[in-house]
């Protein structure tokens, strides 16, 4: 009778033993039926692999010798699996013309022996994917009181820049609005100031808002002043400090907020401190950038029961240079 039998090269055999001369021995442990009295873990037959290929692995598709007992390639012996003879002898006992040339068969096989490399190193990649996966994890579970504990400083960032941005969402005009307090007290004085220096510094174009440095903008410029020159005129929204919106407590820094604290109010001789809010609108003053050695300074004057304020030259300022005032904002 024929024997033959089909050979998962996975798990069908346990391959044990030394390949000597192109031949390996290897031992069945599955894949044929055992005795009912006896057990596949104390049963084992030992089978030799002798192929015309020259190569000993186990193929797909095995055949046996009925004459020696030796396996061979399925495929390599132009065995086809849906037509095995009854009676299977190898080339050497019945030696006869193959198909395939022993070249052949070979690179046949070796393609096979790349395939089943490549499945090997795939399946260990996968497990590998999913242990590195499972690292991943547990790192994650790990970092989640690290992200909690700095969620507090990824909100102050967050704010940090929705307040740089507030550089571009604002209206720029030549216009003041009044709280009822300012308004209240602003009606009390005369007038000491000129139309004339409110009409000249609107029609003058003489700063412009550009990049001074590579992250910030400021004002610059663009041609000759001599000292005590009006600049630039300064306004938005004007309120008493406690007014201000955003102002939680005295010495807190809001941009583009300046504070005023040279008005001093007839009635008591006291300073009176200004808040000039160009957050929504205002001129372009807004931009100067703080220094310890500011080329403006600022200056008030009543006219017509409302307050303005403006910034003149502290200095002659020369074409180019970038105009300062000093840390005032709140």
């Amino acid at each position: 009778n024929i024997i033959l039998n089909v050979i998962d090269f996975i798990g069908n055999i346990d391959e044990k033993g030394t390949e000597d001369e192109g031949v390996r021995t290897v031992e069945k442990t599955s894949g044929i039926d055992l005795p009912s009295n006896s057990s596949e873990d104390d049963w084992e037959e030992e089978y030799t692999t002798r192929c015309y290929c020259g190569l000993n692995h186990n193929d797909e598709f095995m055949i046996q010798c009925d004459m020696c007992n030796v396996w061979q390639h399925g495929k390599c012996m132009d065995i086809d699996r849906r037509r095995v003879p009854d009676t299977y002898k190898c080339e050497e006992c019945n030696p006869r013309l193959l198909k395939l040339s022993k070249t052949q068969a070979r690179e046949m096989q070796l393609k096979v022996l790349a395939r089943q490399r490549k499945e090997k190193e795939k399946k260990h990649r996968q497990r590998a994917k999913g242990h590195f996966k499972n690292k991943i994890r547990e790192k994650s579970v790990g970092l989640k009181g690290i992200i909690s504990s700095n969620t507090g400083k990824a909100e102050e960032m967050k704010k940090k820049r929705i307040r740089r941005n507030l550089s571009k969402d604002y209206i720029e005009c030549f216009k003041y609005e009044y709280t009822r307090s300012v308004m209240a007290f602003s009606r009390k004085h005369v007038d000491t100031g000129n139309p004339s220096i409110l009409e000249a510094l609107r029609n003058d174009n003489g700063v412009s808002v550009m990049y001074v440095t590579q992250e910030s903008m400021g004002l610059v410029s663009t041609r000759l002043y001599h000292v005590n020159e009006p600049v630039i005129y300064i306004c938005g929204r004007v309120s008493l400090p406690h007014e201000c919106r955003g102002r939680k407590e005295p010495g807190t820094i809001i941009p583009f907020v300046i504070l005023y604290s040279d008005l001093v109010v007839e009635e008591n001789k006291e300073s009176t401190p200004i808040c000039i809010d160009a957050r929504q609108f205002g001129s372009k003053a807004r931009f100067a950038r703080a220094s310890c050695r500011p080329n403006i300074k600022m200056q008030h004057f009543f006219l017509k029961g409302k307050l303005h304020i403006i910034g003149i030259a502290a200095g002659n300022i020369e074409r180019g240079d970038e105009v300062v005032n000093y840390d005032l904002s709140l």
